[in-house]
């Protein structure tokens, strides 16, 4: 989910933010090499007889269907570690202690959403200011729209808002875009060298 969500959440900022715009500013580092590590990766991992389809159990036929099933019920707040790990029961560390990715893992999304407030305190004043935003606007609905489609009967957008109405709500995605295109990414790739690697 990574790679794909990272890729919608570039295309949609690069088509309707301008440089100048806070936001843009915010996440644009965050999409470094994004689109060139996925074009690569459509032409030669997960193509029609590419390294998947070869090295997978699943083959080709399974590869696209799994695709198609994850697509489906593909939600962005997967990556949103807060919601993810009350969701799953496993937020409380006393409950189950030594879970390194949620330990770990909320304290980055601690220190990023503090970064993220600061920058979206200073330049939008209130809510209204956040609607306001024309090309904020255009942003989420365009992410919403053309980056997660609901296809194969999945929901539109797949949790990502066609508008985006409050402070909170932005301070949340963006802190969500960053925190998929590193950590969230750290934790489910950096791991399989150990396995792939041989």
């Amino acid at each position: 989910s990574c790679h794909a969500a990272m890729e919608a959440y570039g295309m949609g900022t690069m088509r309707n933010l301008p440089d100048p715009h806070p936001i843009y500013k915010l996440l644009r580092p965050n999409f470094r090499y994004t689109m060139a590590i996925n074009t690569r990766a459509r032409a030669t991992l997960i193509a029609d007889g590419g390294i998947i389809d070869q090295a997978f159990a699943i083959g080709g036929e399974g590869r696209r269907e799994l695709m198609r099933r994850g697509g489906t019920i593909y939600d962005i707040h997967w990556t949103n570690i807060k919601r993810n790990t009350k969701e799953r029961g496993v937020d409380d560390p006393k409950t189950l202690p030594g879970y390194y990715y949620r330990d770990d893992g909320l304290k980055l999304w601690d220190a990023m959403e503090s970064y993220v407030r600061d920058i979206v305190n200073d330049f939008y004043k209130d809510d209204a200011a956040v609607r306001g935003d024309g090309e904020l606007q255009k942003w989420a609905n365009d992410i919403h729209t053309n980056g997660f489609p609901g296809y194969y009967g999945a929901k539109d957008g797949h949790g990502f808002p066609k508008q985006i109405v409050s402070k909170e709500t932005l301070i949340e995605l963006c802190t969500l875009i960053m925190f998929t295109g590193s950590a969230q990414h750290a934790a489910v790739n950096f791991g399989q060298y150990t396995y792939y690697g041989y």
